[in-house]
């Protein structure tokens, strides 16, 4: 439940669990689901699930669960790096273990954070960090350009904006 709770302080909408039912065959069946194969709810998972729907009811009618919290931070998160950096010649590195310090060092530091894609809008953030945005499209970079220029903190690690979206290395 401390998980579902702080997901919520961080701006979550929902909570949602995977699985409902475990699979009798196929590639989930040996993961478990909040009802086991032999059913019934007397499970523990089952009652925790039904305990946690029932408070958040009960929070849903006050002020103390709302979903117009704004992060003061934000990390790029880009699928297109993601899979640069697995095809990157001889290199160790792997995409989630480069970001996850920052944002580790951030929690710590109680700074709400949001993972946000090239698309999203950075207006509203204090700080954004692109740790490794090896691929860049231009539009990104003048999306960024244009953040830093209204006053916003950006930081780029290594590599960042080295190659285009083709994977073309910029000139």
């Amino acid at each position: 439940r401390m998980i579902s709770y702080q997901a919520i302080e961080h701006g979550a909408n929902s909570v949602q669990f995977f699985q409902m039912k475990q699979s009798r065959a196929g590639m989930e069946q040996y993961a478990g689901g909040v009802i086991p194969l032999s059913g019934g709810e007397k499970t523990r998972s089952y009652q925790e699930v039904k305990e946690l729907g029932a408070e958040l009811e009960k929070l849903s009618q006050t002020d103390l669960l709302t979903t117009d919290k704004y992060a003061d931070a934000a990390i790029l998160f880009d699928w297109d790096n993601y899979w640069a950096e697995e095809g990157l010649e001889g290199s160790s590195w792997n995409y989630i273990k480069r970001l996850s310090p920052y944002y580790q060092s951030l929690m710590r530091h109680h700074v709400s954070i949001d993972l946000i894609g090239p698309d999203s809008d950075l207006s509203q953030y204090k700080l954004v960090l692109a740790p490794f945005a090896y691929l860049m499209s231009e539009k990104l970079s003048k999306k960024l350009e244009h953040y830093v220029e209204k006053g916003g903190t950006l930081f780029a690690g290594c590599l960042s904006g080295m190659a285009n979206e083709a994977d073309q290395i910029y000139l």
